[in-house]
Formats: C-alpha cells, sequence, structure tokens
C-alpha cells in the first residue's frame, strides 16, 4: 500500500516544480507542462488485455510514469502491479484528450491501479 503514497507525493512535488516562479519568459530548458491525469482503479484500469502492435506505438504527446518514476511513451503495459499486466484504457484515454488540446500540449498519465 505504500505505492499510491508515493504516487500522490510525487504529484504533490511535480505539480509544484512545474509552476512558473515569475510572469518572466524563460527558455524552457525542463519537462513540458504536462496535464497529469491519476490512472486509479483495480484490474480493469491496470490492463489484462493482449499487447498489440498497435498498443505499443509511442506518441510524443502522451507520456507515462514508468516504474523508474521518469517519464517515458505511453507504450502498453502502462501499469506495473502485476506480471500479467497489460492492455488497459490509460493509454487510449490518454490520447482522446490529446487529440482535444492545443497542439504541442502533453498529457501525462501516472499509473496507480492495482488488480
Amino acid at each position: 500500500m505504500r505505492y499510491p503514497l508515493l504516487i500522490i507525493l510525487m504529484i504533490a512535488v511535480l505539480g509544484s516544480s512545474c509552476a512558473p516562479a515569475s510572469d518572466t519568459p524563460k527558455a524552457n530548458t525542463g519537462p513540458p507542462v504536462m496535464d497529469l491525469f491519476l490512472l486509479i482503479g483495480q484490474s480493469n484500469m491496470a490492463g489484462r488485455g493482449s499487447v498489440d502492435s498497435v498498443d505499443i506505438r509511442p506518441d510524443p504527446r502522451v507520456l507515462a510514469l514508468s516504474k523508474t518514476m521518469e517519464w517515458a511513451p505511453a507504450i502498453d503495459p502502462i501499469h506495473f502491479d502485476k506480471p500479467i499486466a497489460g492492455v488497459g484504457p490509460g493509454r487510449a484515454f490518454g490520447l482522446a484528450v490529446a487529440d482535444r488540446l492545443p497542439s504541442g500540449a502533453v498529457v501525462g498519465l501516472i499509473p496507480a491501479a492495482v488488480g
């Protein structure tokens, strides 16, 4: 149960580090500003479906927090709660949201489901 707490703490830290420090424009040298979504639930959200070639095609607009706590392209399986993790709704959700955001926007998916 320590992982959900760790994820929530990371969101707080990442959210505060992405806030602008001042109104003065600066060169963008850090990570992109992202719309973050917490993927929570049980086995359906964690994904148990078979991974197909379309599920591992990266899209630069959708990133996921990896097991090593780094942003990586969101490819299935996004969750890592169990070795049998597979396709879940997270990536498709991220792509649908990215399609509705302005050009250049990035969606960040934070896997926190446990099946």
